[in-house]
């Protein structure tokens, strides 16, 4: 194909606000390979995806080019090797959202792989590897969901062994980066000032994304994201840090947010330029699953009983209180109400089920969690019979630990019935290597009948989706302190279609 035949291709692509006029056009001169943040794509569709790359700067001198707009040109490919181009074109990095570009490619057929790649004068990325959605029946869906990396407290152990899995996309549920400064306890070492500016965490991002299995495993497949708080600030609740009112927390949200958008494959009605921005959303494959991406943290009210871990006070049941805001709640009832997905899935960044944290000590619950949003909560749980919704899956992350759980109004009665079911992920570093020892797996299943499942260890899980049933394989690595480790299935659960609750494959 020619140049022009190419641009012809990429025509149902859009380059979303990547050519900005205040920018001039640069003929750009790299004295170090631009591409060097790799490749990444996400939020598939039946006919294309996001595809996301970024140009970085040498670090040793600042360059021309920094100050202008720099033309990139892309293209797909039906093949590993780049010969059948299927479409490309040229889109344009400016200095308004340092040089990141995303590229909204369409007219791509459904349920396929495709490959793409990014050149500058001199200089071509890594070729990344990418699939659509399915628009119509197909016998299964794989996935992979993960969340919670903290550069300082591990490596990136369980990427490395994610990225041979058979996935057709992962799933990244929260706490991208951690915001906060070194705390000097662990294998690596991050900043030693918390990133409050947008430079802060633009520089976070990149550093994080300095690891190679990080990398590849968004080399190798497309990626759905949400956020979680340390994307921004430790529990921060809407506008309001945990450490209380904070005049300038609206200004470190935005540029949070805008960083965020910066260096994730993320399709969003508008860039992130301010202190709010809609993420949530759905997204389809087929008429197996619909997969609704939620926001847990930029609509909350402010968590009740104080912060963190607490016995129950009235404001836990105020149902003036809300985990997702009025809209997301509507938006969300809506389009379950509407769907006629055999799954419908409930991707957020913290766990549904009410767990009391300390059984045998009184009641405590993590107020962070939905478990400290109980009218929230129960009002999510109700729709699910309000909806007709007949196969409900939360997956969740946050919690820096593996469980499978049943959904239910009541939790502590052991007879009542499951409303549906939830497959918790572990992290993929926070914490160090965790454990699985019987005192800390009995202590934390005892007096909670709904947790089918718990481990402390450290990995991801590996969903595999049909019609008749969905399940999640618990992947562990051994330890993340170390550079490499091996991995295992620590557990299998899975929920048949039409039997809400976890069970034990």
């Amino acid at each position: 194909m020619t140049r022009r035949d190419l641009l012809r291709a990429g025509a149902g692509a859009s380059f979303g606000w990547a050519l900005n006029a205040a920018w001039p056009l640069v003929n750009p001169v790299f004295t170090a390979d631009p591409f060097s943040a790799g490749v990444a794509s996400g939020d598939p569709l039946p006919d294309g995806m996001i595809l996301w790359t970024k140009l970085i700067a040498d670090p040793r001198k600042k360059q021309s080019w920094q100050s202008g707009s720099v033309a990139i040109y892309w293209t797909v490919a039906s093949d590993a090797l780049m010969r059948n181009v299927v479409a490309g074109g040229t889109a344009y990095a400016t200095p308004d959202f340092d040089h990141a570009l995303h590229i909204d490619v369409r007219g791509l057929a459904p349920n396929r792989w495709y490959w793409y790649q990014f050149s500058a004068p001199g200089f071509v990325s890594d070729i990344g590897r990418t699939k659509t959605a399915p628009a119509t029946a197909i016998p299964q869906v794989n996935f992979a969901l993960a969340s919670c990396q903290n550069y300082e407290h591990g490596y990136y152990n369980a990427y490395r062994h994610l990225a041979n899995e058979d996935l057709d996309f992962v799933l990244f549920l929260g706490d991208y980066i951690y915001e906060n400064a070194s705390c000097y306890c662990g294998v690596r070492r991050q900043p030693t000032t918390a990133a409050v500016t947008l430079a802060d965490y633009r520089n976070r991002y990149a550093l994080y994304r300095t690891d190679a299995d990080l990398r590849r495993a968004h080399q190798m497949f497309p990626w759905i994201v949400t956020w979680d708080d340390h994307d921004v600030a430790n529990n921060y609740a809407g506008l309001t840090p945990a450490t209380g009112a904070n005049k300038t927390f609206a200004q470190r949200r935005a540029a949070a947010y805008q960083a965020f958008y910066e260096w994730l494959p993320i399709r969003l009605p508008a860039p992130m330029t301010s202190a709010s921005a809609r993420i949530y959303r759905r997204l389809d494959f087929g008429p197996m699953m619909s997969m609704y991406v939620l926001d847990c943290r930029q609509y909350r009210s402010v968590q009740a009983c104080g912060n963190w871990d607490q016995a129950p006070c009235a404001g836990m049941y105020d149902a003036s209180r809300t985990m997702l805001g009025a809209a997301q709640e509507q938006w969300l009832t809506a389009e379950m109400a509407a769907s006629n997905a055999t799954w419908d899935v409930l991707a957020s960044s913290i766990m549904l089920t009410k767990f009391d944290e300390y059984p045998g000590n009184g009641e405590i619950y993590n107020m962070d969690t939905w478990s400290g949003y109980e009218a929230s909560r129960l009002r999510l749980l109700n729709s699910f019979a309000q909806t007709n919704t007949p196969n409900p899956v939360v997956v969740s992350g946050d919690s820096h630990a593996s469980w499978a759980c049943d959904l239910k109004l009541d939790f502590r009665n052991v007879n009542a019935p499951a409303v549906g079911t939830e497959f918790a992920g572990t992290s993929i570093s926070s914490d160090g290597d965790g454990s699985d020892t019987p005192s800390d797996v009995a202590a934390q299943l005892l007096d909670n009948p709904q947790v089918k499942f718990y481990s402390g260890k450290r990995g991801y899980v590996r969903c595999a989706v049909t019609p008749d049933r969905f399940q999640a394989d618990y992947r562990v690595v051994d330890r993340v302190t170390v550079p490499a480790s091996f991995v295992s299935t620590k557990a299998s659960y899975l929920a048949d279609r039409g039997r809400p609750g976890a069970q034990r494959y």
